[in-house]
């Protein structure tokens, strides 16, 4: 996978493009690894005990690093293949895992669900969206901020103090979706 996500995998350029609007690439990038976006979760924990997983992932910093480099790739890709519902339950088997001892990789997990949740809409809607308005509105006390392959190139709209407040506050001020922001 690592070799296939990157930022506009299908060379959209536009921010606002619609996933309705998006028309595969002949060559389609995700293609080779459509399989392994939906279901590398699913083999992590399936491989060997529960036990032996957190051990392995404790001793071995993969799975943080993809993580940390691939997260929003991750989260485009999943948009793209309207599978942004999959990666969300995948989150959340990888944060019920607990791990104690590599806090690192627990903060981002469990900040990597809250912001998924958080944004789902926006990146389902739109899936460059992922890199601007979803970090844009990004809580301050979010670990993505922190990591510089999430920082958006310009931040000028002040961030939200927390991922609670984030998905309860009001949408009655817009009746449409904001496919762009410039």
């Amino acid at each position: 996978m690592s070799l296939a996500l990157r930022r506009d995998v299908y060379c959209l350029r536009a921010p606002g493009i619609t996933i309705g609007q998006v028309k595969q690439p002949d060559s389609d990038p995700l293609s080779a690894v459509r399989y392994s976006c939906l279901y590398w979760v699913d083999y992590l924990l399936k491989c060997q005990s529960i036990e032996d997983t957190i051990r392995d992932l404790k001793g071995s910093d993969q799975v943080y690093s993809f993580l940390c480099q691939y997260f929003l790739y991750w989260l485009e890709a999943l948009s793209l293949l309207n599978s942004m519902s999959e990666g969300i339950v995948m989150i959340q088997k990888l944060e019920d895992l607990e791990f104690s001892i590599s806090p690192g990789l627990s903060a981002f997990i469990h900040d990597a669900r809250r912001f998924a949740v958080s944004t789902r809409s926006i990146i389902e809607q739109a899936p460059l969206q992922a890199y601007c308005s979803a970090l844009v509105f990004a809580p301050e006390k979010s670990i993505f901020p922190l990591v510089p392959s999430f920082t958006p190139s310009t931040k000028s709209s002040p961030s939200s103090p927390d991922f609670t407040k984030t998905h309860l506050r009001p949408s009655h001020y817009h009746t449409s979706i904001v496919l762009s922001a410039t």
